[in-house]
């Protein structure tokens, strides 16, 4: 330890700002899957399947209380999957 005093209300101060920061890239990313979904963009489809299913993964392996995510990014994987596999003819007819 280096002497310093221990302040509760910094340690809180840091946690929000991280909240923070994090809130605003999932805003970013959800943005960006609304921009591929408003221009039917199958690359940004399968990036996002794709990377449901490692955030799936990521937050089982982190354990409590972060694998109780586990089914939210489960429901919106298989909800992604179903309506790409519904959609893809037309994926195919604008190829």
């Amino acid at each position: 330890m280096n002497g310093a005093p221990y302040i509760p209300l910094l340690l809180v101060t840091t946690c929000i700002d991280g909240l923070g920061h994090s809130a605003f890239l999932l805003i970013l990313i959800n943005g960006y899957d609304l921009l591929g979904a408003l221009q039917d963009n199958w690359t940004v489809y399968w990036y996002s399947l794709i990377s449901r299913g490692v955030a799936m993964a990521f937050f089982w392996t982190l354990g409590e209380p972060w694998n109780q995510l586990v089914g939210f990014e489960g429901a919106t994987f298989a909800i992604l999957g179903v309506t790409m596999w519904f959609g893809r003819s037309t994926y195919s007819e604008g190829k």
